[in-house]
């Protein structure tokens, strides 16, 4: 599983994304997407991973920035360019409750935007530094991830 390439799972919630589009870079789709309004908007579509510094360098290069992350981690780091950098930061999720019998018992959504010298996902609680260190963790050291998971052991 490539979570930065549209899966047929995605398709309901990528706006505008098609069977066809199976396989192709998420950024890619949208940015294909957003040029076809032909409102003459520059998209610099970046499809490479977030830890990866020329990615950090290719961000901290945008007026503004839109971050659809599915990790504590990743929000985090794109709160941080954003901070850093001074540029304002629109944070956009969905979340869906499975009623576990095929249906979806909950579906809602959230937006945040984080304007520089404002307040930050952290502070507003979006996700905790444990689950940062955590994702981090598993990340750069699955074996150590499983052997603190194991133990019941607190990340920080």
């Amino acid at each position: 599983m490539n979570s930065d390439k549209i899966e047929g799972r995605n398709l309901n919630r990528i706006v505008n994304s098609r069977r066809d589009d199976i396989g192709d870079y998420k950024v890619d789709v949208l940015k294909r997407e957003v040029e076809s309004f032909g409102l003459a908007t520059v998209v610099e579509a970046v499809a490479r991973n977030l830890y990866d510094w020329e990615s950090v360098i290719e961000i901290s290069r945008c007026d503004v920035v839109f971050g659809c992350m599915d990790t504590a981690e990743g929000r985090h780091i794109l709160n941080k360019i954003g901070t850093y950098y001074v540029i304002p930061y629109f944070d956009l999720g969905v979340h869906l409750a499975a009623d576990g019998a095929g249906g979806i018992d909950e579906a809602s959504g959230v937006v945040h935007y984080l304007q520089p010298g404002g307040s930050t996902l952290l502070c507003r609680k979006a996700y905790t530094l444990n689950q940062v260190q955590i994702e981090g963790l598993y990340r750069t050291d699955p074996e150590q991830y499983k052997e603190r998971s194991s133990e019941g052991t607190s990340m920080v």
